[in-house]
């Protein structure tokens, strides 16, 4: 499953004692995680010496990060780009050292012009066709991580799988199957619009079939699974359900059934990342 995560480390938190990013890092081991790669972007004006002399100083910082991580004996190693475009470095990068998941903050660094999904992270999502785990920081209103938020939840005792049964809800369903053996817990909801039932009636008796099905597999691998069928907008209704019921992570495909309409990232999808306040993996 996962052995390689890149990890995008935004400028708030590199410069900060404190990362939540970092802090929480070694929870990946549970994971299966064994490659750890730490990838900073320094934005570049020039393409001279002061962009070099940039590079050189963030990568010493990182290195500082990466030698406390080693600490847990993790394997960690150190990218830092010079660039105009960090979310395009970041997939290359990610394309360069084989990872096969991207982990990034879901803030923004800048409150007043991204208050919710940053625009690096937007671009990284958009563009990937790696899964892309989301977590969310809680800047304070300098713009910095919040420090008073040290403790590492685990991401996986209790798992929201939230799936609209299309093509391409079957990747993270087969997704959640693998990471079923490391999990307590993976519900599984499916929320139904007002057109659906509407057009075609059976739909509610369909999903629950549905729904039963995805959740006798995740028990197979002997994980505790519950089936949930709502109706709504699903846009609103994941992140609404996944916080009223303490859920520690959402599961989700990037693309929704309207793909001609949402091309590049379902708009299900974007607004889950920017609402829910939870980590959110992301399944191409």
């Amino acid at each position: 499953m996962f052995k390689s995560v890149l990890v995008a480390i935004d400028l708030p938190e590199f410069f900060t004692g404190f990362s939540p990013l970092l802090a929480c890092l070694p929870e990946l081991k549970t994971w299966g995680i064994q490659r750890v790669i730490l990838m900073h972007s320094a934005h570049a004006t020039l393409n001279k010496g002061p962009c070099s002399a940039m590079e050189e100083f963030c990568l010493a910082e990182l290195e500082k990060h990466a030698n406390n991580l080693r600490k847990s004996d993790i394997s960690v190693e150190t990218v830092v780009r010079c660039s105009t475009d960090p979310g395009r470095d970041i997939l290359l990068v990610a394309s360069e050292v084989h990872a096969d998941l991207i982990l990034i903050g879901s803030r923004s660094q800048n409150l007043l012009s991204d208050i919710f999904l940053g625009s690096v992270a937007r671009s990284v999502i958009r563009n990937t066709t790696l899964p892309v785990l989301l977590e969310w920081l809680e800047p304070s209103p300098n713009g910095m991580p919040d420090v008073s938020r040290t403790t590492c939840p685990n991401k996986l005792r209790k798992v929201l799988l939230a799936t609209d049964f299309s093509r391409h809800a079957n990747t993270a369903e087969r997704l959640a199957a693998k990471l079923a053996g490391k999990s307590s817990r993976i519900d599984c909801l499916h929320v139904m619009t007002a057109s659906q039932r509407e057009a075609i009636p059976a739909w509610p008796v369909m999903a629950k079939a549905a729904l039963g099905s995805i959740a006798d597999g995740l028990r197979k691998n002997h994980v505790e699974s519950i089936e949930i069928l709502e109706e709504g907008i699903p846009s609103e209704a994941i992140p609404k359900e996944a916080m009223a019921n303490g859920y520690s992570m959402i599961i989700l495909g990037k693309h929704g059934q309207n793909w001609f309409k949402d091309m590049i990232i379902g708009s299900t999808a974007q607004h889950v990342c920017e609402t829910s306040k939870l980590p959110v993996l992301m399944v191409p």
